[in-house]
């Protein structure tokens, strides 16, 4: 499927890393985000499959569900999960990835978002959550104004 220029500049702005993919799974369009995200050149990722970038179990997800789920989903994202994703150097970066159906359903968008931050900060609420319930010392935490 050919996108027009005006098409890609639109993807290409958009917040998060957005792929648009066959139903074998390889990879029609990819975004900048997306390029940057995995660390591939533009154009790079232009008939990758996504078997690269994401993990098995969602690839098999993606092969088995895409058929009868993504068609006949109007919600903002028919298949949702966090993983895992695979970059071009092999480090893995912590995503979100949602997907629908584009295309009348032959293709799949995937919307893919870095979370890495959000899990650090995630974990690192939840450790000084416990340091302040397993102190024996009163706690009494305040904002920038000294109020409580």
């Amino acid at each position: 499927m050919q996108f027009s220029s005006e098409i890609q500049k639109v993807l290409d702005h958009a917040p998060v890393a957005i792929l648009i993919c066959d139903p074998a799974g390889l990879t029609t369009l990819a975004n900048r985000q997306a390029e940057e995200l995995f660390g591939y050149q533009p154009g790079e990722l232009n008939g990758a499959s996504i078997e690269s970038l994401l993990p098995k179990d969602w690839c098999e997800i993606y092969r088995t569900k895409r058929p009868d789920v993504l068609p006949n989903v109007s919600a903002p994202s028919a298949i949702r999960k966090e993983t895992t994703g695979q970059r071009k150097d092999g480090s893995q970066v912590t995503i979100e990835i949602g997907a629908n159906a584009f295309s009348s359903g032959e293709q799949a968008m995937l919307f893919i978002s870095d979370i890495s931050k959000r899990k650090i900060a995630e974990e690192e609420l939840q450790l000084f959550s416990r340091a302040v319930e397993q102190s024996i010392a009163s706690v009494i935490i305040t904002n920038a104004h000294s109020v409580i």
